[in-house]
C-alpha cells in the first residue's frame, strides 16, 4: 500500500503518462536495439564478435562524454534542444551502423550515438524526478520499470523482425524511432511550458 498508492496517483497523471509511455519506447527502440548492433556487425561485416562488442561499446564512451559537456549544451540549447538534437543524432548514427560496407565508419556512428542518445536519455531521467516531487523515489522506481519493459518487448520484436527485414532494417527503424521519439518530446515539453505560462499568469 505504502508503493502502489502513490504509483497509482502518479500513473494518472498526464504529464507523468507522457514520461511513462516514452520510456517504454525509448528502451524499446533504444536500448533493445542496441542489444542487436554487435551480431549485425559480425554477421554482416565480418568482424569478430569480440571486435564487434568493441566497437559497440563506444556507444557507453558517447554518453561519457555528455556527462563531461552535459552542463554547458543544457545551457545552450535548453530541453527541447537537447531531446530533439539527441534523437536524430541517433537515427543518422542508426543508419550509419545500418548499411555502412566496412566497420571503420561503425565507430564514429557508435560513439555519437551514445553521446545523442544520451542527451535524450539525461532529459527525460530529470523530468522523470520532477514527475512526482512528493514521491520521487517512486516516480524514478516507475521510470525505470517503464524503461527497462520497453527494453524486453524491444529485444523480442527486433529478434523477431531480424528473421524477417534482416538486421540492418531493424537498426535502421530503431534509429528513426528515436528521431520520431525526440521530436515528439520536444514539443511536448514546449506544450507544457506554454501551459506551465499560462497558469503563472493566473
Amino acid at each position: 500500500d505504502g508503493f502502489i498508492r502513490p504509483a497509482l496517483r502518479i500513473m494518472t497523471g498526464e504529464w507523468s503518462r507522457v514520461i511513462l509511455l516514452l520510456a517504454t519506447v525509448e528502451g524499446a527502440v533504444g536500448f533493445g536495439v542496441l542489444a542487436m548492433w554487435a551480431s549485425h556487425l559480425h554477421n554482416k561485416l565480418g568482424l569478430s564478435l569480440s571486435w564487434s562488442g568493441a566497437i559497440v561499446a563506444f556507444f557507453g564512451l558517447g554518453g561519457v562524454g555528455y556527462m563531461a559537456v552535459g552542463r554547458a549544451l543544457i545551457r545552450r540549447l535548453g530541453q527541447q534542444g537537447l531531446v530533439s538534437f539527441g534523437g536524430v543524432l541517433v537515427g543518422v548514427c542508426a543508419l550509419v551502423l545500418a548499411y555502412t560496407p566496412h566497420w571503420v565508419p561503425a565507430i564514429p556512428a557508435s560513439l555519437l550515438a551514445g553521446f545523442g542518445f544520451f542527451m535524450f536519455h539525461n532529459t527525460m531521467q530529470a523530468n522523470a524526478t520532477q514527475m512526482a516531487p512528493h514521491a520521487r523515489g517512486t516516480a524514478v522506481s516507475l521510470f525505470s520499470s517503464f524503461l527497462f519493459l520497453g527494453q524486453s518487448i524491444g529485444v523480442v520484436v527486433a529478434a523477431a523482425l531480424i528473421g524477417r527485414i534482416g538486421s540492418g532494417a531493424v537498426i535502421a527503424l530503431g534509429g528513426g524511432a528515436m528521431v520520431l521519439v525526440g521530436l515528439y518530446f520536444a514539443w511536448a515539453l514546449k506544450q507544457r511550458a506554454v501551459r506551465m505560462r499560462l497558469l503563472h499568469a493566473l
